[in-house]
């Protein structure tokens, strides 16, 4: 099962950028950053995701689920997703939350990061 087509689309190579507060946003900051870093580029190869997620009840959202098309346009199911860290960021002034993620497609594991578009309410999926 191969991913990557459809609503995907190539923006180069993720780059570490470092946010006005210091942090990097890499796996390692456990927990999420209160502070929204302020980012270069979004980068790497992207594909638009549906996620079904949980907001606790003190406002934290935590995803669950994704659905996304594959190579052969059948839509796939991938639970659970496994965040290892989230970020709040900037990119030209619009906001969105990195979560450092791990999900099993197929009997591969993945690292990839879920980004949650807050302006526009929509979900992509950055491969590294």
């Amino acid at each position: 099962m191969a991913f990557g087509i459809g609503t995907s689309y190539q923006t180069g190579h993720r780059t570490g950028n470092v946010g006005h507060n210091g942090n990097t946003g890499h796996a390692g900051n456990a927990g999420h950053n209160g502070n929204a870093g302020h980012t270069g580029q979004i980068r790497g190869r992207q594909q638009e995701v549906a996620c079904e997620c949980w907001f606790t009840s003190t406002g934290k959202l935590m995803p669950l689920m994704l659905k996304l098309m594959d190579e052969d346009g059948e839509c796939r199911t991938i639970r659970p997703v496994i965040v290892h860290s989230s970020e709040k960021k900037m990119y030209a002034g619009t906001p969105f939350i990195e979560f450092d993620c791990e999900i099993i497609v197929g009997e591969q594991r993945m690292r990839v990061w879920l980004i949650y578009h807050q302006s526009e309410n929509r979900w992509t999926l950055n491969f590294r």
